[in-house]
């Protein structure tokens, strides 16, 4: 062993320098924005909103957050870096692929076939089906966040009818139990939802 490495070895096991560690992490954790995992952020504009509204925002952010940054991240490390441009650093690269690498990565399970893996993953085919039943679930979910549920029409704007009330108040109502449903759909799934 050089010199050199048992200094590398010495400055590794060096109780200063994982202090240190400790010290960069514990500021991190506090202070930098996208290492504060204990703040959750609902997404919505300023302003009062009831507890049933901030608890939906704040759940289904959390899968926002999931699937746009950490599989994402995951499925750009795992995958084929080589579609990286030389000039974009990995992290430049996720954040404007984002959708593409972690929807890319949840229909990955759909196509592998049983033996592939069995071999590959050590999953058997029981194993493999509900991994596809619950990214199945993950991908329809954020989908339904992120497409649909933003473009529902406004009840309330509609045009000068005598029912128009009526009508609002029953599409409301029919919003409100998708958004409840969703929600439950959510809750089911979240042990899922780690890299």
């Amino acid at each position: 062993m050089s010199n050199f490495e048992r200094f590398k070895w010495w400055l590794y096991n060096c109780k200063i320098v994982r202090q240190m560690s400790k010290i960069k992490w514990w500021a991190y954790h506090r202070l930098h924005p996208s290492h504060q995992y204990n703040v959750v952020k609902t997404g919505l504009p300023a302003g009062y909103y009831e507890v049933d509204e901030r608890m939906l925002h704040a759940c289904f952010n959390l899968l926002k957050d999931y699937i746009e940054k950490e599989l994402a991240w995951f499925a750009l490390i795992c995958g084929d870096r080589s579609k990286v441009p030389w000039w974009q650093t990995l992290e430049q690269y996720r954040n404007k692929h984002y959708r593409t690498l972690s929807l890319g990565y949840l229909n990955y399970w759909e196509n592998i076939t049983a033996e592939e893996a069995e071999k590959e993953w050590i999953l058997s085919p029981e194993s493999l089906q509900s991994k596809r039943d619950q990214d199945r679930e993950i991908r329809e979910l954020y989908l339904w966040w992120i497409d649909v549920r933003p473009n529902r029409r406004d009840p309330f704007n509609v045009s000068d009818d005598q029912y128009v009330p009526r009508r609002a108040y029953i599409i409301s109502e029919a919003y409100l139990k998708e958004d409840e449903e969703m929600l439950i759909r959510l809750m089911k799934v979240r042990t899922r939802l780690w890299t």
